[in-house]
């Protein structure tokens, strides 16, 4: 075999090669170039494959990637590295990514590597934290002097009541917004992610002012948690919970009691507006509006079980109406 050939089946190269091209690849949502945030996970793991690499003490192809190779991998990430299982599990799921990618490109592929997957921690380490409408309500009344920390309220009362993640959150601008024949108005967006189209229909008279005063300017995700939870903490929402807090010594994020101010990050906020109307608005409808396509994947993400009862009384009710237009 060439060493031209040899060198097409590394993965550290086909990794530069793939960041090389990351900005023409298409997108779900039928764009051209992937989002920043995931060219930060691409960025992310060459830098854990290539310290991987050096533990094993060399250079590894994609015909290599047999069980004990894969398995060995998911080893030094949690053992090891000591990766949290969604970090671990997130690369994981790149790597089936670029395994895919590069059978595109005839590169020969282990059979393996058909069972490479993304994984996740399990439901019960999961901790949902979120905001109610009546801490939603101090945020909103807050006098706050800070014209940052204002800019980032404003994005966090839009968030509450709209249910996106932060990576459409935060790209939203006017030619987003049209106005509804009901005094609301309506937000038309594609989400990055899944490259779905949505409408959300908003009438908080909070959200309709800055609507009308102007939008907030855009700001780095990564700003807008930290001034998410000063404004918290200035807010007093400041009740202990349990969560996951990052730890500057081992850089890794640890389960324990914080402060709710301490824990929470934009990705909540998505979640607070699911919480906030679920049993109040028909699940179909809520779930149009934050995008979810199963309502069992929706019920976990709002900490609910599906109740089994009410599907089965539903049931009941709509068999004695046939029953009735029968007789």
């Amino acid at each position: 075999m060439s060493n031209m050939k040899k060198n097409t089946q590394l993965i550290n190269l086909f990794i530069v090669d793939f960041l090389y091209t990351i900005n023409v690849r298409d997108t779900k949502s039928g764009d051209i170039g992937l989002r920043s945030k995931s060219k930060r996970n691409y960025t992310s793991f060459q830098r854990v494959w290539k310290d991987y690499e050096v533990f094993e003490g060399r250079e590894i192809t994609f015909k290599e990637l047999d069980k004990r190779t894969v398995e060995r991998f998911k080893m030094w990430l949690l053992e090891i590295r000591k990766f949290a299982l969604n970090t671990a599990g997130r690369h994981f799921g790149t790597l089936k990514t670029l395994v895919n990618e590069a059978k595109k490109s005839d590169i020969k592929i282990h059979k393996y590597s058909r069972y490479i997957k993304g994984f996740s921690k399990p439901k019960d380490q999961e901790t949902i934290n979120t905001l109610s409408l009546e801490e939603v309500q101090i945020i909103c009344e807050l006098k706050l002097e800070n014209q940052s920390l204002e800019n980032a309220r404003k994005w966090l009362v839009i968030g509450v009541w709209i249910g996106q993640r932060v990576s459409d959150l935060l790209n939203i601008t006017n030619k987003n917004i049209r106005k509804a024949p009901n005094s609301g108005y309506y937000i038309d967006l594609t989400q990055q992610k899944t490259g779905k189209k949505i409408t959300i229909g908003v009438v908080n008279k909070y959200v309709i002012q800055i609507i009308l005063n102007g939008l907030p300017h855009k700001i780095h995700d990564r700003l807008f948690n930290r001034q998410l939870r000063e404004i918290l903490e200035i807010a007093g929402i400041t009740q202990k919970v349990k969560g996951f807090k990052y730890c500057p010594k081992t850089k890794r994020k640890v389960l324990g009691t914080y402060r709710k101010c301490e824990v929470m990050a934009s990705h909540d906020l998505r979640r607070s507006f699911a919480t906030n109307f679920y049993g109040k608005i028909e699940t179909p409808i809520i779930m149009k509006m934050t995008g979810h396509s199963r309502e069992n994947n929706f019920l976990r993400y709002v900490g609910k079980n599906e109740n089994l009862d009410y599907m089965a009384d539903t049931f009941i009710i709509k068999l004695n109406k046939l029953e009735a237009l029968n007789t």
